[in-house]
């Protein structure tokens, strides 16, 4: 019974902090973040998840640029709610004119599109074809659902998330790219109650939080310190 009352409380917790998030990024009419990185230093991109503006993610983004990384934000994929290949060449656009280490900072949805743009890259890469001077290093992805949730079923009418089912075609298509998983930090919550069950990527880095929540996670400050942690391993790599 007291787990139940403590799911209960954290499923609570989790809209709570989710219509505060939506009312922050809706209220507010700030200039997209594009905080250039120091020389040497690394740029953040940021990718929110679905019905997530760039704002939703901008307390996190604010104190990375406060610790002296470069964030940049894609105030192009507006609400996010794209199909993620449609998200692809908006994301590009804004690490091709990049200088110096790149590593993409995603919530739920946007770690899709996060992986699709590390496939996307590669392939490039292969070819010749990345601009001079950037290295995207990896993808930090915080709550993201890479095998899909259950839950995108129970709202068959909201195309934006039919490709968020499991077992989507789009979800099966993008787990054959199995060598961008090497490149990615999954940063999983304790419990999620819209990713009810989490199979990690193989060859992923994968970190369990403590925090828990879909979206009251972003609020914790031990994610704050994983994604930090995290993306000096990807620089160190």
């Amino acid at each position: 019974m007291r787990r139940v009352l403590g799911r209960a409380a954290t499923w609570a917790r989790d809209y709570v902090d989710a219509t505060r998030g939506q009312a922050r990024a809706f209220v507010r009419r700030t200039t997209p973040l594009d905080v250039p990185a120091p020389d040497g230093g690394v740029t953040v991109v940021l990718l929110p998840g679905v019905w997530e503006p760039w704002r939703y993610l901008e307390p996190l983004a604010r104190r990375l640029a406060a610790r002296g990384l470069g964030v940049r934000a894609v105030p192009a994929l507006g609400w996010n709610l794209a199909p993620f290949v449609d998200a692809v060449p908006l994301v590009r656009a804004a690490i091709d004119d990049l200088r110096g280490d790149v590593v993409l900072v995603a919530h739920s949805k946007g770690g899709l599109t996060g992986k699709h743009v590390l496939v996307d890259w590669a392939r490039d890469a292969i070819a010749g074809t990345t601009p001079a001077g950037v290295r995207l290093l990896g993808l930090v992805a915080v709550a993201t659902p890479f095998e899909g949730t259950a839950r995108a079923r129970l709202v068959p009418w909201w195309r934006s998330l039919t490709e968020l089912r499991d077992g989507s075609p789009a979800l099966v298509a993008l787990a054959a790219e199995t060598a961008a998983n090497a490149s990615i930090v999954e940063l999983v919550p304790s419990w999620d109650p819209h990713v009810p069950s989490h199979a990690p990527l193989a060859g992923s880095e994968v970190v369990r939080l403590r925090a828990a929540g879909h979206f009251s996670s972003l609020e914790s400050r031990e994610t704050f310190d994983e994604v930090l942690a995290a993306i000096a391993r990807l620089r160190a790599r």
